[in-house]
């Protein structure tokens, strides 16, 4: 049985395999007009011929899930089975008042890094288009999170919702991590944007360890790098984490 997974964030599609053993392989991602300029012909390329199964976690919207969900029926002839937020899994509890409300895609890497490292407490850190920040406490209980904007929507909306500013940053490199202080206008708003971030981060960290939670620290995400490299201390960067997710949800069902 092979089966296929597909993380359909706001700004890319990301896809996988799932192997025999539970992990993901070949993985690949191209941005939505990437995938909509040749109708999914370079994802679908990139596929098995003996596809039995396709899982998917959307935050995309109903049209991207669409148009994906007619490029696999017409290649394969199966539905995609859409995973939703519940109010467990994989001995992972969800945290939010109505659980069906956390986002898809933070379920599924809250999910992967806990069947990951299990009986650990975790700070997962999703560095997208939104940055989001998810805790989860030693005995698997999701305790809540935080939604940020993503490192290049900060710098967005400071050039078009100000007057003066005038700038996204995307002028700058970032910052070296000993240098915080930026010296023109774009090395302070790229710089204003992973300080935001880092912050969160170090606030959360100190929150949970302030209830004997000293959390392991994930990132992924497409800025997942941009921050490990001005974070001070130990984080593990895993590119795949919400397709890990999706294969331990979709290992359980």
């Amino acid at each position: 049985m092979t089966t296929v997974l597909f993380d359909i964030g706001n700004t890319r599609l990301k896809w996988g395999v799932l192997t025999a053993s539970g992990e993901v392989a070949g993985a690949g991602y191209r941005t939505h007009k990437e995938c909509e300029s040749d109708n999914y012909a370079a994802v679908l390329d990139t596929l098995p011929g003996d596809i039995d199964r396709v899982v998917a976690v959307n935050v995309a919207g109903r049209r991207v899930a669409a148009d994906l969900s007619r490029a696999i029926d017409e290649k394969a002839g199966l539905d995609i089975d859409f995973a939703t937020s519940r109010a467990e899994a994989c001995g992972l509890s969800n945290g939010y008042d109505e659980p069906a409300r956390l986002g898809v895609d933070r379920w599924a890497a809250c999910v992967g890094a806990w069947t990951r490292y299990p009986q650990e407490a975790l700070l997962v850190v999703d560095a997208g288009t939104a940055t989001t920040l998810d805790a989860i406490d030693s005995s698997g209980h999701h305790l809540g999170g935080l939604i940020l904007p993503g490192l290049t929507l900060m710098g967005r909306v400071l050039d078009t919702s100000t007057s003066g500013i005038g700038t996204d940053g995307a002028g700058a490199d970032d910052p070296e991590p000993e240098n915080l202080f930026g010296r023109n206008t774009d090395q302070a708003v790229r710089s204003g944007a992973l300080a935001a971030i880092c912050g969160a981060m170090e606030r959360a960290c100190r929150v949970l360890e302030g209830i004997d939670q000293l959390p392991r620290i994930l990132l992924t995400g497409g800025d997942a790098r941009r921050i490990q490299r001005q974070w001070h201390y130990t984080v593990e960067n895993r590119p795949d984490l919400v397709l890990e997710g999706l294969a331990a949800l979709a290992g359980a069902e």
